[in-house]
C-alpha cells in the first residue's frame, strides 16, 4: 500500500494545468507614451491563473496551441498603436487614428507555446511620433485581450512525462502480491529510476518548442492550425486571392503562404479569423471564399487615414475543400516586416466524428 501512495503522490505533484482561458479589459482612460505592457485590469475569466493583472502578462502554464485576440479604441482624435509580442519577439500590430472622432482596431494570432512563455500587448514607443490613447471607463470597456488553449499539445517523440508511473500502477493493479514483497528501500529505488529517466526526457524535450507542423493532440491525432500575416504593402486587384506570408503557425500544413489558401486535411467544424489595415486613404475589401463560393466580408474606409477591418466564420468542411481572401474591387493593404495588421486564422473546433453533418451549411 505504501507503494501506491508515494507512486499516487508523484502522479498528482506532476500534474499540469489543461485548461486555460483568460479576458481583461481596460476600464480606465490610459495614455502610453513610451513601450510600456498594457495593464488590463478588469478581468472576466482567468481559468489555470496564467494571466498577471499586475503585468498584464499571460505566462503559459501549459504547453499547447493558443489563440489570441486584441482589441483598442483610442480617445477623440487620438491614436492607437499597439503591438503583440510573445516573449521578446514581435508578432502583429494594430492601429487606429480618425480626425475628430474616435477610432478602433483589432487583431488575433495562433500561437505554438511551450511551458513558460510570455504574451502581451505593448504600445510603441512615442519616439515614432505616435502617442498612445486609449478610451475606457468602468462601464465603457473596449480595450481587452483574451486569449485561450484550443489543444494542449507533445511531441511525436515517444515522451509522455509521468508514463512509467501509471506503467507501475497499471503492473501493481495486476500484481498486488509486490507489495508484501517490496520493502521501502525499493520502492525508493524505483521511483528514484522513473523520475530520473521522466528529468532526462524533459531536459531533453521539455525546453524546445514542438515544430510547428508536427503539434499534436489526445488520441494522437495531428491537430490542425494556422496563422499567418502579411509583412508587405500590397495592392490587390478584384478576385486577387491574398497570400499572407509571415507564417506563425500551419500544424497539419494545410495553409500555403505563397498562394493564401488553405487546403482541408481533416473533416470537420473550422474557425476562421481574418483583420486587414488599409493604407492611408485607402480602401479596404476583404471577402472569405470556401470552394470559390463568397462567404463573408470585411470593410474599412476612412477618409485621409488608415482604416481597419476584420470578420470571423465557422465552417463545415470536409478534405480538399479551400477557405482563401479575395480583394473585392482595389484594395491597398498596409504592412511591413514589422508592422503586420493583416492576418489570416484558422483552426479546426470539431474534428469529424464529434457533430459532423450538423448544420454543415449548403456549400
Amino acid at each position: 500500500m505504501l507503494l501506491l501512495l508515494v507512486a499516487t503522490i508523484g502522479l498528482v505533484a506532476g500534474q499540469e494545468v489543461h485548461n486555460v482561458a483568460f479576458s481583461a479589459g481596460l476600464t480606465h482612460d490610459q495614455a502610453i507614451l513610451h513601450a510600456e505592457t498594457v495593464v488590463y485590469d478588469r478581468v472576466f475569466v482567468n481559468v489555470g491563473r496564467a494571466y498577471n493583472t499586475r503585468t498584464g502578462v499571460f505566462t503559459c502554464p501549459t504547453p499547447g496551441v493558443y489563440v489570441f485576440q486584441f482589441h483598442s479604441l483610442t480617445h477623440l482624435d487620438k491614436s492607437t498603436w499597439l503591438e503583440l509580442y510573445k516573449n521578446s519577439a514581435y508578432m502583429a500590430s494594430i492601429y487606429g487614428h480618425t480626425a475628430a472622432d474616435y477610432a478602433s482596431g483589432g487583431n488575433s494570432v495562433v500561437l505554438n507555446l511551450v511551458k513558460g512563455d510570455t504574451v502581451y500587448v505593448k504600445a510603441v514607443d512615442n519616439s515614432y511620433g505616435i502617442d498612445t490613447n486609449l478610451y475606457g471607463q468602468p462601464n465603457e470597456v473596449y480595450s481587452t485581450f483574451s486569449g485561450y488553449m484550443i489543444a494542449p499539445v507533445f511531441s511525436e517523440a515517444p515522451v509522455v512525462v509521468r508514463s512509467r508511473y501509471s506503467v507501475l500502477l497499471k503492473v501493481l493493479s495486476k500484481k498486488q502480491i509486490m507489495k508484501y514483497l517490496l520493502g521501502i528501500t525499493a520502492v525508493l529505488v524505483v521511483l528514484g529510476v522513473c523520475t530520473a529517466l521522466d528529468l532526462a526526457n524533459m531536459m531533453k524535450f521539455g525546453n524546445h518548442a514542438v515544430p510547428n507542423n508536427r503539434l499534436k493532440r489526445a488520441h494522437d491525432e495531428t491537430f490542425i492550425a494556422f496563422s499567418a500575416g502579411l509583412t508587405a504593402m500590397v495592392n490587390v486587384s478584384a478576385n486577387a486571392t491574398i497570400a499572407f506570408d509571415k507564417v506563425f503557425i500551419n500544424s497539419g500544413n494545410g495553409y500555403n503562404n505563397s498562394t493564401g489558401v488553405f487546403t482541408c486535411h481533416h473533416d470537420g467544424v473550422y474557425v476562421f479569423l481574418y483583420h486587414g489595415l488599409s493604407e492611408s486613404a485607402g480602401s479596404l475589401w476583404m471577402d472569405l471564399y470556401k470552394n470559390g463560393v463568397y462567404q463573408i466580408t470585411g470593410y474599412a474606409h476612412n477618409e485621409n487615414e488608415y482604416a481597419a477591418a476584420s470578420n470571423a466564420i465557422l465552417l463545415q468542411l470536409v478534405e480538399n475543400d479551400t477557405v482563401y481572401i479575395r480583394g473585392h474591387g482595389t484594395n491597398q493593404l498596409y504592412g511591413k516586416p514589422d508592422e503586420t495588421y493583416a492576418t489570416f486564422s484558422g483552426f479546426i473546433l470539431i474534428p469529424q466524428g464529434q457533430g459532423h453533418g450538423e448544420n454543415g451549411g449548403n456549400n
